[in-house]
């Protein structure tokens, strides 16, 4: 009896020892279930963070792009305004040097006209003064 008893209690501990065991692991696998959710949370949230940063990449390599095209376009257009600039000096230069041809024309026309004039009334001069003889 004494040994039953004994064999009872001790079935009765390993009863118990085998519920809190499948309680133990009941809750091992709830939290082992959450662990893969997270773990699976995670991937995708890295996932998600990759493609937006090979996005993110792509959209800087073409500003990159643009922005290099943008100071050649600029560098083109510094070119060409320095060559517009350098035509207009050198018009500039060439109207101012006409100015000063088309003057001294003036001058040398007015210098003819007044020798013109002056031999005119010469010629008059003598004119009168070979009638007078």
């Amino acid at each position: 009896v004494d040994n039953h008893k004994k064999l009872t209690a001790e079935l009765e501990n390993l009863l118990q020892k085998q519920m809190d065991a499948e309680s133990k692991v009941s809750t091992l696998e709830r939290t082992n279930k959450d662990l893969n959710r997270q773990i699976n949370e995670i991937q995708d949230s890295y996932e998600s963070e990759s493609r937006d940063k090979q996005t993110l990449m792509a959209k800087m390599r073409d500003l990159q792009a643009t922005h290099n095209q943008t100071l050649e376009n600029l560098e083109e257009e510094q070119d060409a305004r320095d060559a517009l600039q350098q035509k207009l000096n050198t018009a500039v230069q060439q109207m101012s040097d006409a100015k000063r041809v088309a003057e001294e024309h003036a001058n040398t026309l007015e210098e003819v006209e007044n020798a013109r004039r002056k031999l005119s009334r010469d010629q008059e001069d003598l004119n009168s003064q070979i009638e007078d003889l």
